[in-house]
């Protein structure tokens, strides 16, 4: 057997693999043109907007979450980032949907991409609730980019804050207009804390 003829694709494979680009939709419920809403027996969905000011660009691609729960060994609580299905509407403002088993979660940080490719994560402290069979309306995440600093040893990075808002009367038009699957079905207010 000839191993370079197979070492190549092997590899190809492998990386895709790990990164999340083969055998995986990501972690969203949501898609364009759906006939019907399903959610894993449970689960539970999470809608929330994304929105940054004081760059001209940051895109969000993922959630990192980490269940809270005081009875589960840590070990079994492992860091999960999820990746997050996108819509970015007029005025920059992104839709973000994602499912998750029952429980609570602690948003540890959100991952993004900067002008030209760079990532960045903004660092978070926010809780989430996730109850099985629900969606829920969890806020309007708004990032604020301050000044710009260089650390030694991680290059240039920004001060951020992060706060929730509640604009549920807002978004859900969003999120309705996006997915009219969602026009007659109840959504939950579970604001991150």
């Amino acid at each position: 057997m000839n191993i370079r003829k197979w070492a190549l694709p092997i590899i190809v494979i492998a990386c895709f693999s790990l990164t999340g680009c083969v055998g995986s939709s990501g972690n969203y419920f949501l898609r364009k043109n759906q006939e019907r809403l399903e959610l894993k027996e449970g689960y539970g969905a999470m809608l929330l907007t994304f929105h940054a000011s004081g760059v001209k660009t940051f895109t969000p691609y993922t959630l990192t979450v980490q269940e809270i729960n005081q009875y589960k060994d840590f070990s079994k609580k492992p860091l999960k980032p999820i990746t997050v299905q996108k819509l970015k509407t007029s005025g920059d403002i992104y839709l973000l949907n994602t499912t998750l088993p029952e429980g609570t979660y602690l948003i540890n940080n959100i991952g993004g991409g900067l002008m030209y490719g760079t990532r960045f994560y903004i660092p978070s402290a926010k809780v989430c609730d996730i109850t099985s069979g629900k969606v829920a309306y969890a806020g309007r995440l708004e990032a604020l980019f301050g000044n710009q600093k260089f650390v030694y040893g991680q290059g240039h990075t920004y001060d951020t804050s992060l706060t929730v808002t509640d604009l549920y009367n807002e978004d859900i038009p969003l999120f309705k207009t996006e997915y009219p699957i969602l026009q007659n079905e109840r959504i939950d207010m579970d604001l991150l804390y």
